[in-house]
């Protein structure tokens, strides 16, 4: 009884709280991003060259890429003076051959705890929502410049309800090269609906996304290296529209330094900017991003952190 009381809150709150602006959708922990250097960017980073997290939101790039091994970590605390939530990932790829890759990912998201209360009005414990998601999944080079990726997963969602939500999703993507522009396609967060136990089932946040990309400086030759990136997202089951943008430098690819900037159309208040930068010597990297918006944006003071290694 006591956890059927917060039943009502909760579900709302989880199925409510807004990553990028409201929606109806559940499991919206699906929508944050754990790649730094991409969030850095107002999360437009479609198109950024793979590494252990590219594979969150495009899951074709590991078959573009010439390394043959990416793994990394990620924390992060989101919306703290709104949700007060925080994340914990792991991601990569391993290349097999010249044209497939292998891609494995996990995130485990921690809502802010909640008391416990009995009908008689006293606070017995406390319960923290979670939710996770693992995956797997391939992306095989079907030209040296186009590739075709796919992630299959499972997501399990305890927000207190009278039993914990659970579904399976995809992600597909599409990404071409071409010098120094890159452009990729993604339907992201396809998959069968959530239920609580109650009468009602919730879809996911499923969106289709378009990146682009024009690199100054790609060649091996180069010292310093400049990435204009730019990108639109249309999420189907909320009818939301986001645009996002970033610039990012590198200096021998050694030490990189981004910025970006996000907006819903329907919700320009939950509009951010972003910073961060990174730092790669001897295959590690250590990276991380901020959020900044307005003193009432919940998503301002958002942090993530990645640490990551390739070869």
């Amino acid at each position: 009884m006591k956890r059927i009381i917060l039943t009502l809150t909760l579900l709302l709150s989880a199925v409510c709280a807004p990553a990028w602006a409201q929606g109806s959708s559940a499991a919206q922990f699906l929508d944050i991003s754990p790649d730094a250097e991409s969030l850095s960017l107002g999360g437009s980073g479609l198109t950024l060259d793979a590494g252990a997290f590219s594979v969150w939101s495009n899951p074709a790039s590991s078959a573009l890429s010439s390394k043959k091994l990416a793994v990394g970590a990620a924390y992060g605390l989101w919306q703290p003076s709104y949700s007060a939530s925080s994340y914990a990932a792991a991601s990569g790829f391993v290349r097999i051959g010249k044209s497939l890759a292998v891609n494995f990912l996990g995130k485990y998201y921690m809502h802010k705890s909640y008391e416990l209360t009995g009908e008689d009005g006293i606070v017995s414990g406390s319960f923290t929502p979670n939710e996770m998601n693992f995956a797997l999944g391939a992306s095989y080079a079907l030209l040296p410049s186009l590739s075709l990726g796919v992630n299959l997963g499972y997501v399990r969602s305890d927000i207190g309800a009278p039993q914990a939500g659970s579904a399976l999703v995809s992600d597909l993507a599409l990404q071409y090269r071409y010098k120094d522009l890159d452009a990729a396609l993604s339907l992201r967060n396809l998959g069968t609906k959530i239920s609580y136990g109650g009468a009602s089932s919730y879809s996911l946040p499923s969106k289709a996304e378009l990146g682009l990309s024009y690199t100054l400086g790609r060649t091996k030759a180069a010292d310093h290296r400049l990435a204009l990136h730019a990108q639109a997202s249309a999420y189907l089951a909320d009818s939301l529209f986001r645009l996002a943008g970033g610039l990012r430098y590198s200096f021998k690819e050694t030490v990189y330094i981004a910025g970006g900037y996000s907006t819903v159309l329907s919700s320009p208040e939950m509009g951010f900017a972003s910073v961060g930068a990174g730092l790669r010597l001897w295959g590690v990297e250590l990276g991380a991003s901020y959020l900044l918006g307005s003193s009432d944006n919940p998503n301002s003071g958002s942090l993530l952190v990645n640490l990551s290694y390739s070869f």
